[in-house]
């Protein structure tokens, strides 16, 4: 896959220590949202052609709030220059848009 020099970012909180707390992943691989109550699910496209899932990352975000954080996310993934686009970072408390409160460990679902 062909990169734009864009990334996106995401670090749990819990010093990035350990797989999946802390992650930088191509824009290009990003595959859409899920609205949930108080939160935003992120889903992105494998990292490797050896994994069969895809890549979720959950945000905890203010209620009635995700549709608004859905479209800051899109609009900063389109708009930005090459480089590291911060979705959220729990060790900084960094966050794309205020009402992002965290983000959970990503995690591979079932891309069926």
């Amino acid at each position: 896959m062909a990169t734009s020099g864009k990334y996106v970012y995401w670090n749990t909180g819990e010093a990035a220590n350990s797989t999946a707390e802390a992650v930088a992943i191509p824009v290009e691989s990003f595959r859409g949202f899920d609205c949930g109550s108080n939160t935003l699910a992120v889903y992105f496209e494998p990292l490797s052609d050896t994994q069969a899932n895809r890549m979720l990352v959950t945000l905890t975000v203010a209620n009635g709030s995700q549709i608004e954080v859905a479209k800051a996310i899109c609009n900063a993934f389109a708009s930005a220059n090459a480089g590291i686009i911060t979705l959220a970072d729990d060790d900084n408390s960094v966050y794309l848009h205020s009402a992002i409160t965290a983000v959970s460990d990503s995690s591979d679902v079932n891309a069926a």
